[in-house]
């Protein structure tokens, strides 16, 4: 059985980042734990130093949104999709073979 240790009710209209550092205090009041795991929508640096006040280690996926070397890196591998297609080549050959396999089954 899992019991919330800490939650904050908000309309649907409230962001989930706007009530993360609230939610990380009262919580740290309540237990001791070290890490602040977070999907992307807490990719702020805010939420981290908080965390870190905390003494906790954040882990926050990154936003692609915030981050210019991860859009870069997105929009490369957009390209070389892209291109593999226009020179009728298969970029992940494992996929290719699995496609071939399922048509002779």
């Amino acid at each position: 059985m899992q019991i919330p240790i800490t939650a904050i009710y908000s309309g649907a209209n409230v962001h989930d980042s706007s009530v993360a550092l609230p939610l990380m205090q009262e919580t740290s009041k309540r237990v001791n734990y070290l890490y602040d795991l977070q999907d992307a929508g807490y990719d702020a640096d805010i939420i981290r130093e908080f965390s870190k006040q905390l003494g906790h280690r954040p882990i926050v996926d990154i936003n692609p949104k915030n981050s210019q070397a991860l859009k870069e890196k997105i929009e490369l591998i957009k390209h070389e999709k892209e291109s593999f297609k226009l020179i009728n080549q298969h970029q992940n050959l494992d996929e290719e073979h699995y496609n071939q396999r399922s048509m002779v089954e």
